[in-house]
C-alpha cells in the first residue's frame, strides 16, 4: 500500500515512516514543515487545517496514518485555539477525505486523556468521539491508537537545552542529567507515566492501519504501553542508572495535570474494573476498563486492546534498554540537536 502520514516529519512520524518502509509500503509524507534534509521520501507540503490539501493527499494514497497535532498540556492552556483548530478541524478534514475515498485510517489519540486538562488532551478526546461517529455511522475504517508516553532517540529536547516548547518526560530527564542539573520530578514521582519505546509505538500504528485495510476495526482504542506500567520515579531512576551522579529535585505538579484521589494507582483501577465485571458479567472487559480509567488519575495502557490487531506487548523494548539507547543518542548529539551548555 501507499500510505499518507500526516505529521510525518515529527518524532513519532519519523519512526512510523521507517516502519512502513521496512514492511514494504510506499510512503507519502504530509507535513507543513517541509522536506529539508530528506531526499529519500515522497513529500506533500501541506497543513491538515487545509481541507483541499488533505483531500489531495487522500487522492494519492491507499490509507492514512494521522499524527499531525499541536502538542502540550500546560503549554496549551493559555492558547487553546491553535490546538483546537489543528487537532479537531484538521482531524475532521482527514476523516472526511478518507470517507470520500474509502480509505483506512489510524488516528493518533492520547494516552492521558482521562486526567489532563490541557487543550491537547481535550481536543484529542473530542476527536476520539468523532472516530466512533465515523466508524459506527459513516462506515469509515478508522482505529484510534493511544500511545502512552512515547520516548526514544531523536525526541526534541526542551528549553533551556534546545528550542522545544513542550516538555516531555524522558528528554527532560536525560538532558538535565547530562547537563549536571537535577531531574525535576513533578509531585512525588509515584504517578504512573508508562513510558513506551517509540519504535514499538510506530509498529502498532502501522499494524492498526494494515488491520483496518483488512477490515479489522476494533470498537475500542488500541492502547500502546507496557505489560507493567512505570512510574515517573522509575523513569528518573532508569536515567540516573545511565548517568552516574545525576540527582532528583521534586517540584509541585504542573497546571493541567491533576493526580491523586480515590483511584490514583493501577491496582485500585483494576480492582474496581473487576468488581464491575463481577456484577455485570455480560459487559465487555475492555469497555469497562476504558470507562473506569476516566475516574482515576493513572496514565497506563490496557494491553489487552493490542490483541485485536495481533500485537504482543511482551515484545516491546524494556524500559532499561530503551532509556540506555536514548541516553547514548543524546550524548552523541550534544551540541548538535541540543546543548548541555543550556542553549
Amino acid at each position: 500500500m501507499k500510505i499518507g502520514v500526516t505529521g510525518g516529519k515529527g518524532f513519532i512520524g519519523s519512526y512510523v515512516v521507517a516502519e512502513l518502509k521496512a514492511r514494504g509500503h510506499d510512503v507519502l509524507i504530509f507535513d507543513h514543515r517541509g522536506k529539508i534534509g530528506d531526499n529519500t521520501n515522497e513529500w506533500m507540503f501541506g497543513d491538515v487545517r487545509d481541507e483541499e490539501a488533505v483531500m489531495e493527499l487522500a487522492a494519492h494514497v491507499d490509507g492514512i496514518i494521522h499524527l499531525a497535532a499541536v502538542l502540550g498540556t500546560v503549554e496549551t492552556i493559555q492558547r487553546p485555539l491553535p490546538a483546537a483548530r489543528t487537532n479537531v478541524l484538521g482531524t475532521l478534514n482527514v476523516f472526511e477525505a478518507a470517507s470520500h475515498y474509502d480509505l483506512p485510517v489510524a488516528f493518533a489519540a492520547v494516552g492521558n486523556a482521562n486526567i489532563a486538562r490541557g487543550t491537547y488532551c481535550i481536543t484529542k478526546s473530542a476527536s476520539e468521539r468523532f472516530v466512533e461517529m465515523y466508524r459506527e455511522d459513516r462506515g469509515l475504517r478508522v482505529t484510534s491508537v493511544r500511545p502512552m508516553n512515547a520516548y526514544g532517540p531523536g525526541q526534541s529536547a526542551p528549553e533551556p537545552y534546545a528550542s522545544a516548547k513542550v516538555r516531555k518526560i524522558v528528554p527532560s530527564f536525560v538532558c538535565s542529567a547530562l547537563a549536571g542539573d537535577p531531574l525535576r520530578v513533578y509531585g512525588d514521582g509515584s504517578q504512573i507515566s508508562d513510558s513506551v519505546y517509540v519504535g514499538d509505538v510506530a509498529r502498532v500504528f502501522v499494524r492498526a492501519l494494515e488491520a483496518a485495510q483488512e477490515g479489522i476495526v476494533p470498537d475500542h482504542p488500541i492502547d500502546v504501553g507496557n505489560e507493567r506500567p512505570t512510574s515517573v520515579l522509575e523513569v528518573a531512576d532508569a536515567v540516573i542508572s545511565n548517568v552516574p551522579g545525576a540527582t532528583i529535585e521534586t517540584v509541585p505538579m504542573r497546571a493541567g495535570e491533576p493526580f491523586g484521589g480515590a483511584m490514583a494507582t493501577q491496582e485500585k483501577l483494576l480492582t474496581v474494573a473487576e468488581a464491575v465485571k463481577a456484577a455485570n458479567p455480560d459487559l465487555n472487559s475492555i469497555h469497562i476498563r476504558r470507562v473506569i480509567r476516566e475516574l482515576g488519575t493513572v496514565v497506563s495502557a490496557d494491553i489487552n486492546t493490542l490483541e485485536a490487531i495481533n500485537i504482543d506487548p511482551t515484545s516491546f523494548k524494556p524500559l532499561s534498554e530503551g532509556i540506555a539507547e536514548t541516553v547514548d543518542w543524546f550524548k552523541a548529539n550534544d551540541g548538535i540537536t541540543w546543548s548541555s551548555a543550556r542553549g
